[in-house]
């Protein structure tokens, strides 16, 4: 089984502000087939929320420009999508609560890919042995 890992990132891990948090979500096929459906089942997502681009689609923006219920609202709009997917998904998530960092910005960024990936690794184990 081939899975796809897409992850994004908030946080400047380098200050005490906000934090510093690595999310991801992971696909249950080829890099080549999620691309090709995400792009056909997202495609309209813009144009239904009123943004030029899926890449306009922050929900910290929605929240600051429509408040958080119209903004949870807009993200159920992507969310719906993704669950006319053929393939399984699912969200993870890692965060650096007490900001520890390490020599430099990017180690600490890495460091968190790595715990995001060990997620990831815990997740398949977790589900190969449900299958069985």
């Amino acid at each position: 089984m081939k899975y796809t890992l897409y992850i994004d990132e908030s946080g400047d891990f380098e200050t005490q502000r906000g934090q510093w948090v690595l999310s991801g979500a992971l696909f249950s096929d080829t890099y080549e087939n999620c691309e090709k459906l995400l792009i056909n089942k997202l495609s309209s997502v813009p144009k239904q929320l009123g943004c030029d681009s899926i890449k306009d689609f922050h929900l910290t923006e929605f929240r600051q420009a429509y408040g958080h219920q119209i903004a949870v609202s807009m993200a159920e709009v992507f969310l719906d999508k993704l669950k006319t997917l053929p393939f399984n998904y699912h969200f993870l998530s890692t965060i650096n609560y007490t900001k520890s960092s390490l020599s430099e910005r990017e180690k600490t960024y890495r460091l968190m890919v790595s715990d995001l990936l060990a997620v990831k690794c815990l997740f398949y184990i977790n589900f190969q042995e449900c299958i069985v």
